[in-house]
């Protein structure tokens, strides 16, 4: 399976409602990337949350962390299961 790189590491959303066409009753600032990309934004990400995070990529996951209104949100691992024709 081949993954190309993209230039961001991240996507950071400010209203969560537009994007998923849903009306939320106010607005959301969404934050969505990794360990960097939260430190650069004043997220601290904390020993557990990295720990976490080095466990789901040692496995070949992509984890990334989330905050909603600058609230941390545990790590997210994603994953993608391997087509026959790439196996």
């Amino acid at each position: 399976m081949h993954v190309s790189s993209i230039s961001a590491p991240c996507i950071h959303l400010t209203d969560v409602g537009i994007l998923l066409g849903a009306e939320a009753p106010k607005p959301y600032s969404v934050l969505i990337g990794n360990r960097e990309w939260m430190r650069r934004n004043g997220l601290i990400v904390t020993d557990k949350m990295d720990t976490t995070m080095s466990e789901h990529e040692e496995q070949g996951h992509t984890a990334v962390l989330c905050a909603i209104d600058g609230e941390r949100h545990p790590p997210y691992s994603i994953t993608a299961k391997q087509s026959k024709q790439n196996a």
